[in-house]
């Protein structure tokens, strides 16, 4: 079920729907008392508290809460509402649009733009992998737009090489076309260093 408009999930109030993955929903919000922007990652109702996505959710928010970088998307806040049971992670609400609506809508960038936001990205992976942080689904869908300021979004894929990662099943998890070739061919995921 879809939370409505409104509705309260811990210190925040909701607002439209504005994107949907495999196991969550990310909705505009507002902390019910500062009025400040958030962005609230909610799992899925029908996810059981002993499904994977619950433990991918949970190392989702401390992988991301983990890498503090101006390219990364800083982690607020992470409870379990009281009312409906569902989990949620609360991000900053980063304005603009994600690198694919821009690429669809525009279409192709300019070489000196794809340098400069090639540039920003690697440094905001870097700060991940100094901390041990493998994204493992970097691709346009998941890179916000604040202007020209690029910041990476979506850490429920990453793997966290001092432990591991709550949806290693033996299969390749990420997005196919944006896979680094050691992730396709099973191989070792390590970060640049």
């Amino acid at each position: 079920m879809t939370p409505r408009a409104g509705r309260i999930i811990g210190n925040y109030e909701l607002g439209e729907l504005i994107g949907r993955g495999g196991a969550s929903e990310v909705y505009a919000g507002e902390h019910r008392f500062l009025r400040h922007p958030v962005a609230v990652k909610l799992l899925r109702g029908e996810l059981g508290a002993d499904d994977p996505p619950l433990d991918a959710f949970l190392g989702e928010a401390a992988r991301a809460r983990a890498v503090q970088h101006p390219g990364v998307v800083a982690v607020l806040d992470f409870g379990r509402d009281e009312e409906s049971g569902r989990c949620y992670l609360v991000m900053e609400r980063i304005p603009g649009e994600s690198l694919a609506a821009r690429l669809a809508r525009a279409g192709r960038l300019d070489e000196e733009k794809v340098r400069q936001l090639g540039a920003a990205l690697a440094d905001g992976m870097q700060a991940a992998h100094d901390g041990g942080i493998v994204h493992r689904d970097l691709k346009p869908a998941n890179v916000m737009l604040s202007g020209e300021q690029p910041t990476i979004v979506d850490f429920g894929l990453a793997r966290d090489l001092g432990g591991h990662s709550a949806l290693e099943t033996g299969r390749r998890v990420g997005t196919p076309a944006y896979m680094a070739p050691e992730q396709l061919t099973g191989g070792l995921i390590a970060p640049c260093v």
